[in-house]
């Protein structure tokens, strides 16, 4: 069947331009990826974490410290390591830790007018990034520092739980848990931390272990919509745990109706302290020398001294008596008629004779003699012999007469008188009188 008259109606168009094929392009060769540098290894109980800071418009007003909760830095940056180039920069840290342990990040502000930057640290990288501190900024409410505790591993030995269901607007809420004690922030999320639409949230945050003893802690609320998380715009609450999250581990349990915001401060008991044993009265060290003389002194050898004894009244003084002695002495009245004793003389073979043979005297004789008794009135040294001392005795005068004296010694001692054996007795008598005192004066001393 032929084709219709219409079929060929475009026989008289001209025939098409040729196509000319477009040029073949270069191959383009990829540029060579450079992989990110290989890091050393660390060990195995060690952990990587990277510290970021943004600093403010004077940075040279900012310090930070990393270190343990024992005090050993990890890494400083006292103030005055940035100077005005550095303001708003953003820096980037590397340090490496030991795992499953406490440490504290302390930012410093010169001024104490606050820090306009942030600052965080991070653990892992990309999906596994965790973070463990979050800083976004004080004022000069908190000083010239701010100090953030956090631990570094999976297995702390104390920590809270804390658990939010949210109200519709999840990015109003910030919380924050500081120790009472020593002022360091264990948890921290400002606005925004959590997204709008956030239904709720649990957090674990590590504190101090036990072997700190008990620890106060306090537990802030903030809500920037001044309307809590309940209940306009949904029915939102919070819990705090000690540990898990179990029943018999809650702390508070808020109802979310806490306005612009609330706080409460909780104990958290740790190890009681160790209970010291009663502890004896430590002896006395042995002297590592021993001592020279002994401490007690010993005896003396002398005895005591004698005890002394009153004086005893003897019944008639100790006299030396001597042969120069004698109990007749003759002296002259001295011309004012008053008797001088003088020192006694020795009697002659003729006196003594004269005394046995005359037993009388004439008045005119006992007128030139005065007749004096043995009774003592007075002794007195004489210091004229050198060093050595002279005693003389004194006799009082007698006024009776020579033969009265006479008779009266002759009666009273028995003892003739007529003779020169007489005198000889009555000198031996006085000797013996006297030695006998002589001894019982020294046996009574």
């Amino acid at each position: 069947m032929d084709p219709p008259d219409w079929f060929n109606c475009f026989d008289d168009a001209p025939p098409a331009a040729p196509t000319t094929p477009s040029p073949t392009r270069q191959p383009v060769t990829p540029a060579p990826v450079t992989p990110s540098p290989t890091r050393s290894p660390i060990p195995a109980d060690s952990r990587r974490l990277r510290v970021d800071i943004q600093l403010d418009d004077w940075p040279q007003q900012t310090g930070w410290s990393l270190a343990s909760m024992e005090g050993s830095v990890v890494y400083d940056m006292p103030i005055g390591s940035y100077d005005s180039s550095d303001a708003s920069k953003v820096l980037e840290y590397e340090v490496v830790v030991d795992s499953e342990k406490f440490y504290s990040l302390i930012i410093y502000d010169s001024n104490g007018n606050g820090f306009a930057g942030t600052m965080g640290v991070f653990e892992g990288e990309g999906s596994e990034e965790k973070t463990l501190v979050k800083e976004p900024g004080f004022t000069g409410v908190s000083g010239t520092s701010v100090s953030h505790g956090f631990y570094v591993g999976s297995s702390p030995e104390q920590f809270l739980t804390l658990k939010f269901d949210f109200d519709h607007f999840a990015h109003e809420v910030a919380y924050e848990i500081k120790n009472d004690f020593d002022a360091t922030i264990f948890a921290l999320a400002w606005f925004e931390t959590f997204p709008r639409d956030t239904v709720s949230e649990t957090m674990i945050i590590p504190i101090y272990g036990p072997e700190r003893g008990d620890q106060q802690y306090t537990l802030s609320l903030w809500d920037n919509g001044n309307d809590g998380i309940c209940c306009s715009w949904g029915r939102g609450s919070y819990q705090l745990f000690v540990g898990d999250s179990g029943k018999n581990n809650v702390l508070r349990s808020g109802n979310g109706e806490y306005g612009s915001g609330e706080e409460f401060q909780f104990v958290v008991e740790g190890d009681p302290p160790p209970t010291m044993a009663p502890t004896r009265e430590p002896s006395k060290l042995p002297t590592a020398v021993p001592s020279v003389s002994p401490t007690t002194k010993m005896p003396t050898k002398d005895p005591s001294m004698r005890p002394t004894y009153s004086p005893i009244s003897l019944p008639f003084p100790f006299l030396p008596f001597t042969e120069t002695n004698s109990l007749i002495r003759t002296q002259s009245p001295t011309a004012s008629g008053v008797d001088t004793p003088q020192p006694p003389t020795k009697l002659g073979n003729e006196q003594i004779h004269s005394t046995a043979t005359n037993t009388t005297q004439s008045s005119s004789d006992s007128s030139n003699e005065q007749i004096y008794s043995t009774s003592m009135v007075d002794e007195k040294p004489n210091m004229t012999e050198g060093n050595r001392s002279t005693y003389y005795p004194t006799y009082s005068p007698r006024s009776d007469t020579a033969d009265e004296e006479r008779s009266t010694i002759a009666a009273a001692t028995s003892i003739d008188t007529s003779s020169e054996a007489s005198i000889i007795c009555r000198n031996v008598c006085w000797r013996c009188g006297v030695f006998h005192v002589a001894v019982a004066s020294i046996i009574a001393w």
